[in-house]
């Protein structure tokens, strides 16, 4: 993300998220449904995880308060991004969005490796 132009980030942030939330469901032997919100998606990875027994209560909280952050990217990607003929968010407030999107992934990534692995 270049720091002039958040906003632009958006929208492919979202992208990158269903892509990478649907890979780790499927890495699971679930099927992701194509249409499926991407704070579903988040929803049936915590659930996942949970069943595995590979996370702490504390990781499993902050992953479910994820979902309604995630829940809230949809709207801010379809009606706040450049996915569609939006007004756009505030620099600053793009810049946040994306950054705190960023950390959850980061989190997860910690937890589940590498996107290939």
């Amino acid at each position: 993300m270049r720091d002039d132009a958040p906003q632009a980030a958006i929208d492919r942030l979202h992208l990158f998220c269903v892509k990478r939330f649907s890979n780790l469901l499927e890495k699971r032997g679930q099927t992701p449904n194509h249409s499926e919100p991407l704070n579903s998606l988040v929803g049936r990875y915590c659930k996942e995880l949970e069943s595995e027994q590979r996370i702490s209560d504390m990781s499993r909280l902050f992953i479910k308060y994820s979902i309604a952050v995630f829940e809230r990217f949809n709207d801010v990607r379809n009606n706040r991004s450049l996915a569609h003929d939006n007004q756009l968010l505030e620099a600053r407030e793009a810049k946040f969005i994306f950054e705190a999107v960023g950390a959850v992934l980061k989190f997860i990534k910690g937890i589940d490796g590498d996107f290939g692995s």
